[in-house]
């Protein structure tokens, strides 16, 4: 178990880092007027010129990698043994998410931890961010709140909120009474007394904290501390902290006003949610948040969503049995409650879920709620009339309705809404698929396979992608053609299954499996042909990508219904035998221009600058 140090300070030199007496890894966030990464010892240190105290906490906890986090800030000494005492703290809890410890506290009186306790929200929120250590897979992409604190308008509270956001989570959090070390807590950079200022912080604080119950709040915290009404009564404090709340709840609605919420009901990152975020680089008029149930493969992302400004939300729920579904239809009516969107963009083609969803945007009072059908899937008959049955109520209470293709649209749609439907083609950065000789001899050289024949696949590790059929029929080919290797990119449920093939069949040394990738557009370069026998699929975006980098691309005639016309493209059937098809495979001329492909794409509308052109506008509308 490795414990490491989140640091976020101001103006720091190198020497001011000794002065706290850290011994363990240590991330420095220091904001400054530059932007560059330094090593100094057991320390990190990224200088960055955003500022705010939440938007530092983030980046630090971006960059970290202990599987302890504890968060510093620039006047904590640290004792000689705290390291041992938080690593042996959480030994002895299993059970704790977050263990809150204690400080030597000079200058000011602080809450002390008598014993080993589980707190609950009521008795949390005076604890400051240093006083907190938190299981790093605990996080699961929880942040702090960029809207309020140190750096903000609204200048104090930011570690009231995330303590806050930790219970919200259903995270477990205990106190410790080990002491970790000492605070001198110097001049504060928002505290000037308790005057007309203080107060309309602590008015927009309680209402990040509870919307709805935030005046009940204004009146117990007057009522409890009487010692802050010095200069003000308590009708001229009451009056500022409601000019607080009101300021922060205008800002708030300001702040989403041009963010467009994207909810997908899968936890892993796969084509659509990579579509999602390539537009949110093309549409500078919006901002793209993510929200899905869980935190899985969204978290290689992150940096991405970031820069574009965006936040990545998830409830940690997976909705695998109707308690947990239940579960997350609560959580999503709190969020949008809480999280003022204009937009809602639903991408899914499972119809309980985004009719689930646009109930609750609908109640919520979300202005445009956008339903966006990306494949197709074959269903039970009953589930089929079901849905023709409440199709008419999603359709009406949504109010725009998109596909990626007349498929997705036939599949998803009752036949009588189909003229309303707004086609939207999956778009791509093409000139990023661009094939390129220099890339594929490089690739080709780093996976030794310099001399082989490279068949290629795409696609999320799951039973609707076909891997098994895939390692099959790769398995004929390689027989007749001994040369030939398979590489196989994604990751899923799936993937004991097929490993459990490749051994059978003794394949181990045929097959690579590269497991999750963020250089797909490289690694295509390193192929010959790209094989995605995808059994539902109303836009297959893999072998669009693969064929804009010119490769000759075989898939069913599902996808290819959206690929129909382009030279390169080949369909095979199911119940076609696998030899027959290995051999029109291996028959395949491989000497030929790869810019092909990319020309071809481009002719045909799929640059993503013509798609998110379209769907700007429907975003404006």
């Amino acid at each position: 178990m490795k414990l490491e140090i989140l640091l976020s300070v101001m103006n720091y030199k190198l020497k001011d880092l000794d002065k706290h007496n850290i011994t363990s890894d240590c991330t420095v966030i220091n904001q400054c007027d530059k932007e560059e990464y330094k090593e100094y010892k057991n320390f990190k240190i990224y200088n960055n010129k955003e500022k705010g105290i939440s938007k530092s906490r983030n980046e630090a906890l971006r960059k970290s990698s202990g599987d302890i986090l504890l968060f510093c800030d620039d006047d904590v000494v640290y004792n000689d043994d705290y390291e041992n005492i938080v690593i042996n703290e959480f030994n002895k809890n299993k059970k704790a998410d977050v263990i809150i410890f204690n400080f030597n506290n000079l200058n000011r009186k602080k809450r002390i931890n008598k014993r080993t306790k589980r707190l609950h929200l009521f008795n949390s929120l005076n604890y400051a961010t240093y006083n907190i250590a938190i299981r790093k897979d605990s996080l699961k992409g929880l942040r702090f709140d960029e809207t309020i604190g140190p750096g903000t308008k609204y200048a104090n509270g930011s570690d009231s909120v995330f303590i806050k956001s930790l219970f919200d989570r259903g995270l477990k959090v205990y106190t410790s009474s080990k002491y970790l070390g000492t605070v001198s807590n110097e001049k504060s950079t928002w505290f000037n007394g308790y005057n007309e200022k203080f107060f309309y912080n602590k008015g927009a604080l309680f209402t990040a904290i509870n919307r709805r119950f935030r005046k009940l709040l204004f009146i117990q915290f007057l009522i409890r501390h009487k010692e802050v009404l010095v200069n003000l009564s308590f009708k001229e404090a009451y009056k500022n902290m409601i000019k607080g709340s009101n300021d922060y709840l205008k800002d708030l609605n300001n702040y989403y006003k041009n963010r467009v919420l994207q909810v997908s009901v899968c936890n892993t990152f796969r084509g659509i949610e990579k579509l999602e975020l390539d537009e949110a680089e093309f549409i500078k008029d919006y901002i793209f948040d993510f929200l899905t149930p869980t935190y899985d493969t969204f978290k290689n992302y992150e940096d991405r969503i970031v820069n574009s400004k965006g936040v990545y939300y998830n409830f940690d729920i997976e909705r695998n049995n109707l308690f947990n579904k239940i579960k997350y239809s609560n959580k999503l009516h709190k969020f949008l409650k809480d999280h003022k969107y204009n937009i809602v963009h639903i991408n899914s083609t499972a119809f309980f879920f985004v009719l689930n969803v646009a109930i609750i945007a609908k109640l919520c009072g979300i202005k445009k709620i956008i339903i966006h059908s990306h494949s197709v899937r074959k269903l039970s008959f009953i589930k089929t009339t079901i849905i023709k049955i409440l199709n008419p109520l999603l359709y009406h209470i949504s109010d725009e309705h998109l596909a990626c293709s007349n498929n997705a649209a036939k599949h998803f749609y009752n036949k009588k809404y189909l003229n309303n439907i707004d086609i939207i083609k999956n778009g791509l950065d093409i000139d990023l698929f661009k094939y390129n000789e220099s890339i594929r001899k490089k690739y080709r050289k780093e996976l030794k396979i310099d001399n082989k024949i490279v068949y290629g696949n795409v696609a999320a590790l799951d039973k609707r992608k076909n891997h098994i059929y895939l390692i099959n029929l790769f398995n004929e080919i390689q027989k007749k053609q001994p040369n030939s290797v398979l590489l196989i990119i994604g990751k899923g449920q799936e993937e004991n299954n097929i490993k459990k093939l490749i051994k059978q069949l003794h394949l181990e040394d045929k097959v690579m499996m590269l497991g999750f990738r963020d250089d797909i557009s490289n690694l295509l370069n390193a192929m010959d042909v790209f094989i995605f026998p995808c059994t539902m699929e109303a836009f297959g975006i893999a072998p669009l990508e693969a064929y804009t980098n010119g490769l000759k691309v075989y898939c069913l005639s599902n996808v290819a219904d959206t690929l129909k016309g382009l030279s390169l493209l080949n369909i095979f059937d199911l119940e076609d035998k696998l030899s027959t098809i290995a051999d029109r495979i291996i028959k395949e001329d491989l000497d030929y221009d790869r810019n092909k492909g990319y020309i071809e794409v481009k002719k045909n509308g799929y640059d993503i600058k013509a798609t998110t052109k379209k769907l700007r506008s429907i975003y404006m509308r």
